[in-house]
């Protein structure tokens, strides 16, 4: 079972950051949520927390210093994704068809493409960067 996951797309280039950028900042105000906010004592992280009851438990926009990479990040946990206000439970390995359809609908929502969001922003072209695995223990106490 899974917990919780680090999802981790690499823009093709300086522009794609920032128009994809500016449209999750105007999401984000256009529906009176908190907007990406820089990081404390990390240059060129803009993050936003505003979207972790559906499962987006934090969305980070940055870039690497050295080689000058721009990337966004999801710390997603799969479970509220798929049924909202769902955060003691976990997610089972066949829920993941239905967690990369609502996943793709929301990063659509999130991004403002619609219908018309590119390929590559699908749930199967993201990296994953991290899986924390977990387990329910029942017991007596």
């Amino acid at each position: 079972m899974l917990d919780t996951m680090v999802l981790q797309y690499q823009f093709r280039g300086k522009e794609e950051y920032k128009e994809f950028y500016a449209r999750a900042e105007r999401f984000l105000k256009q529906h009176n949520l908190d907007g990406l906010h820089k990081a404390e004592n990390v240059e060129y992280h803009y993050e936003s927390d505003s979207w972790a009851q559906d499962g987006f438990l934090r969305i980070r926009f940055f870039r690497t210093k050295n080689c000058y990479r721009n990337f966004m990040e999801i710390n997603l946990q799969p479970i509220r994704l798929l049924k909202q206000n769902e955060h003691v439970n976990l997610s089972e390995f066949e829920e993941y068809g239905a967690i990369a359809k609502k996943f793709n609908v929301r990063i659509a929502q999130l991004l403002s493409f619609g219908a018309a969001m590119p390929e590559c922003l699908e749930f199967g072209n993201w990296n994953v960067r991290r899986i924390d695995y977990a387990f329910q223990f029942r017991t007596p106490y």
